[in-house]
C-alpha cells in the first residue's frame, strides 16, 4: 500500500503548510489523523456521514454543491466514470449523492468554472450542473439496505462474488473492464481484504458499503454486513 502512504504524506505536507487536504475517504481520513498531533487540524464535513472529508488547519477550504440536470436516468458509477474522463483527480470532489430524484455533487470551488464548461454529457445523455446553497442538503439523510453475506475470506473479489451472486471469474473480468470502484479509485487487484467502513461500487449493480464483520459461523466463515446505498 505505497501508494496509500504516499498521499498520506503529501496530505501531512499541506497540514503543514497551512493547506488542507482533498476530499479524502474515511479509511484514509482515520489513517492520517491517527498519524497527526491531537488538535492541530480541522475537519470539513459535508453533510452526517459523509464518505469523504477535508483537513485543513488555517484556510477553511471553499466548496462548492452542484446539481447534476438529467431528464434520463443516470447512475452513481457513470457520473464518477464521466469526472475521471475529465482528468478529474479523486481528492477534487466529494460524495455523490442522489436524493429526491436527483444527483448532487461536492466539489472545490475553483474547479466548478471547467465543470460548467466541460460536463455536458454523462454516458449518452446530456446534463447541465447548477451551482447551489451549500446548505441545500441540510435535511439529507442517506438510505441503506442491509445483506447479510457469508465468506471465506475478506478479499474484494471474493466478497462481490457473494454478494451479486456471480463466479469470481466474472468478478475478474468486470475488474478488467474497470467496473468496480474501491474508495474512489479503479480497482486493479483482486487480493485486496477488504476493511470496516470501505465503500465500493460495480457497474449495473450499485454502491456498497463494508459495515462490518458480525461474527463467524461454526466453520469459520465471516459473517459480514454489507449496506447498498438507496
Amino acid at each position: 500500500m505505497k501508494k496509500d502512504q504516499y498521499k498520506i504524506e503529501k496530505y501531512k505536507e499541506k497540514l503543514k503548510r497551512g493547506e488542507y487536504t482533498g476530499f479524502i475517504p474515511r479509511s484514509t481520513a482515520t489513517t492520517l489523523q491517527q498519524q497527526l498531533r491531537k488538535n492541530s487540524f480541522s475537519e470539513f464535513i459535508p453533510f452526517e456521514d459523509a464518505d469523504k472529508i477535508i483537513f485543513y488547519t488555517k484556510t477553511k477550504p471553499e466548496i462548492t454543491l452542484c446539481k447534476i440536470i438529467c431528464s434520463e436516468r443516470i447512475t452513481h458509477a457513470m457520473i464518477l466514470g464521466t469526472l475521471f474522463s475529465l482528468s478529474l483527480c479523486d481528492d477534487t470532489f466529494g460524495d455523490i449523492i442522489f436524493w429526491q430524484g436527483n444527483f448532487y455533487i461536492y466539489l472545490f470551488s475553483n474547479l466548478y468554472p471547467y465543470l460548467k464548461q466541460e460536463l455536458s454529457t454523462i454516458g449518452q445523455y446530456k446534463v447541465q450542473i447548477e451551482k447551489i446553497p451549500l446548505n441545500s442538503l441540510a435535511d439529507y439523510k442517506r438510505e441503506f439496505l442491509e445483506k447479510k453475506v457469508i465468506v471465506s475470506s475478506l478479499r474484494i473479489d471474493n466478497i462481490i462474488s457473494q454478494l451479486i451472486g456471480t463466479s469470481r471469474d466474472k468478478i475478474l473480468e468486470k475488474m478488467k473492464n474497470q467496473e468496480i470502484i474501491l474508495n474512489d479509485e479503479i480497482l486493479k487487484k483482486p487480493h485486496i481484504n477488504l476493511k470496516e467502513n470501505d465503500r465500493f461500487s460495480i457497474r449495473k449493480q450499485g454502491k456498497f458499503l463494508f459495515d462490518r464483520i458480525e461474527g463467524k459461523t461454526k466453520k469459520d466463515k465471516f459473517i459480514l454486513i454489507i449496506k447498498k446505498y438507496c
